[in-house]
């Protein structure tokens, strides 16, 4: 009975542990697929203050090109009906967007871009003439994307470290509690009682 509780026990300490690292992989999976972006953009684009320079309502069709892949493109609401009829074969995912149109100076030069409201980040009020942080990118200015907040990168590094921590650590307790057993562990030493000449401790 005993050695069953102690079964038991240790089934379940070992359950807990497969749970608590699964859930630390996941974390360290959405980090570094949902900010991995941003973060690479923040190191490897270029900074600059954008002007809105103008603000409509359109909308976004959308459907499944491949298993995880979308097809989307931005129209005017009126013509979504006329983009169904064409395309009679395709299951249309519609929704309504906010696209902003900045201008940027790139160089001597100023630059122009289109880009989803929700896709500047924190700056979802605001209005024609307002000044906002951005970043482009050097080989496509009109590629834009909106600087990561600092407290979702520090977010983001802890929930890293945390879940990196929780995964390696298991090792790290291996390995110590095998180091330490080792002392443990009989060694052949000189004598008569041992094959070959040789008995153990």
């Amino acid at each position: 009975m005993v050695r069953l509780v102690k079964a038991f026990g240790r089934w379940v300490v070992a359950s807990i542990v497969k749970f608590i690292m699964t859930i630390a992989g996941l974390a360290v999976l959405f980090v570094l697929l949902v900010t991995g972006t941003s973060v690479y953009h923040d190191f490897t684009y270029a900074r600059a203050d954008a002007v809105v320079t103008g603000r409509s309502a359109l909308c976004e069709a959308s459907y499944y090109s491949g298993r995880y892949s979308k097809t989307r493109r931005i129209l005017p609401c009126v013509e979504v009906p006329s983009l169904k009829a064409k395309f009679p074969e395709v299951t249309w995912s519609v929704e309504q967007v906010v696209v902003v149109s900045l201008s940027y100076p790139v160089g001597v030069e100023r630059q122009n871009a289109t880009i989803k409201l929700s896709e500047l980040g924190g700056h979802r009020d605001v209005a024609v003439g307002q000044s906002v942080a951005i970043l482009y990118s050097p080989g496509d200015p009109k590629s834009v994307a909106a600087p990561t907040p600092a407290n979702e990168l520090i977010g983001s590094g802890i929930v890293l470290v945390v879940g990196l921590s929780v995964l390696v650590l298991p090792t790290f307790v291996s390995r110590w509690r095998r180091r330490r057993l080792l002392p443990q562990v009989g060694t052949p030493v000189a004598g008569p009682f041992g094959p070959a000449g040789k008995r153990y401790s």
